[in-house]
């Protein structure tokens, strides 16, 4: 369930391993409603994939703008 991911220029590229966290994430099945933080966010693809799964609420951090 890894959402179709489009990078803007400058924006940190989705790692060999995002793949196997997305399909982590989605094996604990949070439940639905669940806050979610990503620190570290990165490419934000976790974040996004924990909205998808129905998280009611997600913040994503990252300390590189």
């Amino acid at each position: 369930m890894l959402p179709r991911v489009v990078r803007l220029p400058r924006v940190y590229r989705p790692q060999e391993d995002t793949r196997l966290l997305a399909a982590a994430l989605v094996e604990a099945a949070p439940p639905s409603g669940a806050r979610v933080l990503d620190i570290c966010s990165g490419s934000g693809v976790l974040a996004l994939t924990a909205a998808m799964m129905g998280a009611s609420e997600v913040v994503a951090v990252d300390i590189s703008a």
